[in-house]
């Protein structure tokens, strides 16, 4: 699946791009199920030049989940997924201002109160980006052998870019995601608000930052509020450039979040993890029962 956008005289005429391997968008308030479904293919978004008011939702099952009470289910990415998006606003919401958001699973899931968003018992596999494809999408990261979800900017995540009144349990991922700069990235979720993450598993080779600017860079999340995460394992490495906020657990914590039980192994920025690396980069979380990961 590939889907580069549309130009009218040079000018951008969709303000939303969304694709997916399974499925690209669901309708506004739709009450959408996929499950027991497999992605193989690449699943990429990619629009040239710096403009705000452009979004994209790139996701190797489903691009993007709005505002309905939804369900991915027993699903599986094999396929590569790219957000080369420009645009450098940080929001995630579906609105003029835009986005780029890209995840293993979901690339946008955007419930409501009442109306969860649930990710439950999938894989995200992807681990290899393309080597000889001459499309636009691909022609400036060729370079970037083994990445699994790669982000220009924006927001983007092993499992799902951005999540909002989401429930993500029993997941893992493999992916390794790659953020060029800007915004926030995570071994699980990019950003992750009013969510819950639980029994899930980061199993990358590296989350990889390359730039200082970039805002937030997390095991499980880069940046999240209002959630909880319990029960995770984190058994990767956090590479690249150090950034702005960086954390074994999470980059940045806003409000009224909780992680507890975490299990963690690895290296944050070459450095070997161990109980005293700091568990997150910015914020107050309650964070309890951290221990260091057995296989």
């Amino acid at each position: 699946s590939l889907f580069t956008g549309h130009k009218d005289g040079g000018t951008i005429v969709h303000y939303w791009l969304t694709i997916g391997g399974i499925l690209g968008c669901n309708k506004n308030g739709d009450c959408t199920y996929v499950e027991e479904c497999t992605n193989n293919g690449l699943v990429g978004v990619s629009v040239n030049g710096k403009a705000t008011g452009r979004g994209s939702a790139s996701g190797g099952i489903v691009g993007l989940l709005y505002a309905g009470e939804s369900k991915i289910d027993g699903c599986i990415n094999n396929g590569y997924v790219c957000n080369h998006n420009y645009n450098n606003n940080t929001k995630a919401a579906v609105t003029s201002t835009g986005t780029g958001l890209a995840g293993g699973i979901v690339g946008d899931a955007l419930g409501a109160s009442g109306k969860l968003v649930t990710i439950t018992n999938c894989q995200s596999n992807c681990q290899g980006g393309p080597s000889t494809y001459s499309t636009r999408i691909f022609l400036d990261i060729k370079g970037y052998a083994g990445v699994g979800v790669f982000g220009l900017r924006g927001i983007n995540g092993g499992l799902a870019g951005y999540c909002s009144y989401a429930n993500v349990t029993n997941c893992t991922t493999k992916a390794n995601v790659y953020q060029h700069q800007n915004a926030y990235v995570g071994g699980a979720a990019g950003r992750f608000d009013y969510s819950t993450l639980e029994g899930c598993t980061v199993n990358a080779q590296s989350i990889k930052t390359n730039s200082n600017n970039v805002a937030g860079a997390g095991g499980l999340v880069g940046y999240t509020t209002n959630s909880t995460l319990s029960n995770n394992i984190f058994n990767s490495a956090i590479t690249g450039t150090a950034c702005t906020a960086y954390g074994v657990l999470a980059g940045e914590v806003g409000n009224a979040t909780t992680i507890t039980d975490s299990k963690v192994k690895g290296t944050l920025y070459n450095a070997a993890i161990t109980l005293s690396t700091a568990m997150v980069g910015k914020g107050t979380p309650t964070v309890s029962g951290t221990t260091l990961y057995t296989e």
